[in-house]
């Protein structure tokens, strides 16, 4: 017998068989019930004649095995593979995908031009316009003409026109009565340019925009712009090579915005109405958190960044927060920023890092939560070191260290959040830095150091620390306890 599974199993079992017994001649799948019904009894069926020279059978006798036991391993191989699919979430399969779809077309955005919108919808465009600027023409270049070359060809001679063309309506088509979709797989340009003198240059630039990745959430595109031999010496280009190629990503997300923002709107009048009656108690915190927004695409972004990211749908928080980071950096870099933008700025960087982070892009989260740290923020201090400890890099030992220190000095406070009394003791705090502390030592393999760090727990520790030094000298020295 290979295999015994319950009879409701039945139909995958013949499934199983079928398949094995299409593929092999020379060996066979049966099934048997079992007298009660209850089982179902998988058997590999085949046969091997023995003759009477006995000298010549080793080496038939060992490849008939071989194959026999190949056979078996296949077999149960195919059907706990079966078994698996058949109870796979696939509802939770495909928003992984979805997740690991935005991470991928997210890292390659963040390594392009900063400040340029890469994410439309229908509010937010990604014009040609927007995109050659990010491309660092020499002073004085201009577009002059732009031929389109679709079903039809479109020539375009004015130059708003040409930079306010919308590169997302040239493949997505937005009349699909079953929600957004790609109309094109691709659409050819060729622009060329006017000097500072007014002449037309004699090289120019052939523009490929093509369709990528379709997702329940977004489409992905690429535009790449190959410039002429000889053409204008770029020096600031995205993913530039020889100064002739360069390509940027850009996505179109499809979510109906009126009904986010009408919900956004709703939300944002009810928070003014409670702050203009004094009822400030019972402000929820996304209500508090846009209270102070004056610029309502501020406003909108922060709401929804924030409810994404409570729901724990990291990929999307991130687009409306990044979107309200740009705002608010604008901001701060007035002279009229107020304490309320000061907080909201470095709040979105805990966020966004945050997400990265959940997302797994270490690297990006570090950018966003660094510049969190000097505040000595609880919160923020926190996710940097937990960041820190994720890459597995040696700074979070030093960082790590030179908090506990200053927790030493300081009589067991730390820096506080406005919602906590000044200088209340963060108890839960100093215990997730004890915990990192002990981690890294042993991670460090400094023994002798972290056996003192964690009896000096055991002896003053609260009863949770207590538990968890002994678990870790456990570890270190199972004879020890």
């Amino acid at each position: 017998m290979l295999y015994e599974v319950e009879v409701e199993q039945l139909d995958y079992v013949r499934q199983v068989a079928n398949d094995v017994n299409c593929h092999h001649r020379s060996v066979k799948v049966i099934y048997t019930i079992t007298g009660d019904g209850k089982k179902v009894a998988m058997h590999l069926l085949s046969h091997y004649f023995i003759s009477a020279n006995t000298e010549g059978q080793y080496k038939p006798l060992a490849k008939f095995l071989a194959t026999f036991y190949t056979v078996a391993q296949h077999t149960t191989a195919l059907y706990e593979d079966l078994v698996k699919k058949v109870n796979e979430d696939l509802e939770k399969k495909v928003a992984d995908e979805q997740q690991e779809t935005f991470a991928a077309y997210q890292l390659e955005i963040e390594r392009q031009a900063k400040g340029g919108i890469w994410r439309a919808n229908d509010t937010a465009h990604v014009t040609l316009g927007s995109v050659l600027h990010h491309l660092d023409f020499p002073r004085g270049i201009t577009p002059h003409s732009l031929i389109i070359y679709t079903e039809d060809i479109q020539t375009l001679t004015d130059t708003p026109s040409i930079e306010g063309l919308d590169l997302c309506t040239l493949l997505v088509d937005t009349t699909a009565t079953d929600g957004l979709a790609f109309g094109r797989k691709s659409v050819l340009m060729r622009l060329t340019n006017r000097g500072e003198d007014g002449e037309v240059c004699d090289t120019g630039l052939t523009i490929i925009v093509r369709a990528e990745e379709q997702t329940a959430d977004a489409l992905y595109m690429r535009a790449t712009f190959v410039f002429d031999h000889g053409a204008y010496a770029l020096t600031n280009s995205a993913n530039q090579r020889d100064n002739t190629l360069t390509t940027f990503v850009f996505a179109y997300d499809k979510a109906d915005t009126r009904q986010k923002v009408a919900e956004f709107r709703y939300y944002w009048q009810e928070a003014k109405d409670k702050a203009a009656k004094g009822l400030h108690s019972e402000l929820s915190d996304i209500e508090s958190y846009i209270l102070g927004c004056t610029d309502a695409d501020l406003g909108y972004n922060l709401y929804w960044g924030r409810r994404l990211y409570l729901r724990e749908r990291y990929y999307e928080a991130a687009a409306h927060l990044e979107n309200a980071y740009y705002r608010v950096s604008e901001l701060m870099k007035t002279q009229t920023a107020n304490e309320d933008v000061k907080e909201k700025y470095f709040s979105l960087s805990y966020y966004i890092g945050c997400c990265y982070m959940k997302l797994g892009l270490l690297t990006q989260a570090y950018f966003y939560l660094d510049t969190t740290f000097a505040l000595n923020n609880i919160y923020y201090t926190r996710a940097y070191i937990n960041l820190l400890m994720s890459a597995d890099t040696y700074r979070a030992t030093i960082v790590v260290e030179n908090i506990v220190q200053q927790l030493a000095v300081q009589d067991g406070t730390y820096g506080t959040h406005r919602d906590e009394e000044p200088n209340a003791p963060l108890e839960d705090f100093i215990e997730f830095l004890q915990r990192a502390y002990a981690t890294l030592l042993i991670t460090n393999r400094r023994m002798a150091e972290a056996d003192q760090f964690c009896n000096d727990l055991i002896r003053h520790g609260s009863p949770a620390m207590v538990e968890f030094a002994k678990s870790q000298l456990a570890q270190l020295n199972p004879k020890s306890l």
